[in-house]
């Protein structure tokens, strides 16, 4: 077809700018195309014609066009920068609606890099200082800042900690921990952060124990340590990678880690008794009531899977799954989650030529980016160019720990309903 021709002829794009502006500025158009249209101009909008119709979109003044335009934007990487995008950015930045907001910021995050964009920036740190906007907004605001240029003080992580507790909604968490991990917080501070640890669901605990790990600052780590003991969720980390992160930090700290690992292995071993023991309730399960253990907020299973029409498309869709999957098989996955990946979903860990790492399922690739999905809400689009190193991750993005947010009742009742999928 024409668009597999100019996959693999990317420099023929130029000429699709009047396609583009067509398109983008039609009103009324289906969600399932106007999502095939938004996937199509992010594979072609580093094409500098196709930058500059964007920036020039941006001036029409339409607010469907405007709205289309920061999503695309939000969601791809942009090789260059130009002022009519950035400028573009700003003036939507202005809008009172939360919703078109939310895709200003978004789209201001995505174009975030090393240059100074004071305007930009300044409207963004007012965003997240007023306290009368939603929470996403200003934790999106706060990212959206260049992390050097961010306000690196006790009051900003007093501000923003709460919302990373596992109570909060996984958006709101996703985004407080994302400020907390990538930010360049003077050492005083580093030595705070370590006291959120115990509210922090299994999803998020891992990036925030390596971060503070890696400052390198005994206190922090001595922190970190002392904060582990009095997390629940500890007991979900890899026991294999606490020992690699923790042993090259000599002997004296490496002994004081021992004990999180005799935990985590303890805990490993009741989780298999457990399942035994849940497998002789499992008649108790209630299909309802795990239709709601399925759909909750504590669960959080929707952020990645998808049951008919509902839930998200991160991970296998389960709408089927009990006509594949026991009950052992499914509390197996539920507790285990990296012990076995499905087909099409495996992990990967890749190394960019900057020494980032990233690891987590590759959405798309047209040969020129892939779209790495991190975890249920995040996932980035890397250059091929960019890549180092790639190989397969050992680690699921599903994480472990499911069983210490759902009571034994409620993990039967999830189970029960999951079986009934068919």
């Amino acid at each position: 077809t024409g668009w597999w021709l100019l996959d693999h002829h990317p420099t023929w794009a130029a000429g699709l700018t009047d396609y583009f502006e067509r398109a983008i500025k039609q009103n009324n158009i289906p969600t399932d195309a106007r999502q095939q249209l938004q996937q199509r101009l992010n594979h072609y909008i580093n094409t500098p014609e196709i930058l500059t119709m964007v920036g020039q979109l941006f001036q029409s003044n339409e607010a469907s066009v405007e709205a289309f335009l920061l999503s695309a934007i939000s969601s791809t990487k942009l090789t260059t920068i130009p002022e009519s995008i950035t400028d573009g950015i700003y003036q939507s930045l202005q809008t009172s609606k939360t919703d078109n907001l939310l895709l200003a910021v978004n789209a201001a995050r995505a174009i975030r890099g090393e240059k100074d964009h004071h305007q930009l920036e300044a409207r963004l740190l007012s965003l997240f200082q007023d306290s009368q906007n939603p929470a996403e907004i200003r934790l999106a605001a706060l990212n959206a800042i260049r992390p050097t240029a961010r306000p690196l003080t006790s009051k900003t992580i007093i501000e923003i900690r709460d919302y990373a507790a596992a109570s909060q909604p996984l958006q709101l968490q996703s985004l407080a921990v994302d400020a907390l991990v990538n930010s360049p917080w003077p050492i005083e501070q580093w030595r705070q952060i370590a006291a959120v640890m115990p509210t922090l669901g299994s999803m998020h605990l891992r990036p925030v124990v390596t971060t503070l790990v890696k400052t390198q600052d005994n206190q922090t780590i001595l922190n970190t340590l002392a904060a582990l003991e009095q997390t629940p969720t500890a007991t979900t980390l890899n026991p294999e990678e606490v020992r690699k992160l923790f042993s090259p930090l000599g002997e004296p700290i490496a002994k004081l880690a021992e004990p999180l690992v005799d935990r985590i292995e303890l805990e490993h071993k009741s989780r298999i008794e457990r399942i035994d023991s849940l497998l002789t309730k499992i008649d108790s399960g209630d299909i309802t009531r795990g239709q709601k253990v399925f759909h909750s907020a504590k669960a959080a299973c929707t952020a990645c899977h998808r049951i008919a029409y509902l839930g998200g498309r991160v991970g296998p869709d389960l709408t089927r799954i009990g006509q594949i999957r026991t009950e052992r098989d499914l509390l197996e996955a539920v507790l285990f989650p990296s012990a076995s990946f499905v087909q099409s979903f495996e992990p990967v860990s890749i190394i960019t030529t900057d020494g980032q790492v990233y690891s987590g399922i590759q959405r798309d690739d047209n040969g020129h980016t892939l779209v790495l999905q991190l975890d249920a809400q995040k996932k980035i689009r890397i250059l091929h160019a960019d890549i180092e190193e790639q190989r397969a991750s050992p680690t699921s993005i599903m994480p472990a720990g499911l069983d210490k947010h759902l009571s034994d009742q409620q993990l039967i009742d999830l189970i029960k309903f999951l079986k009934a999928s068919q």
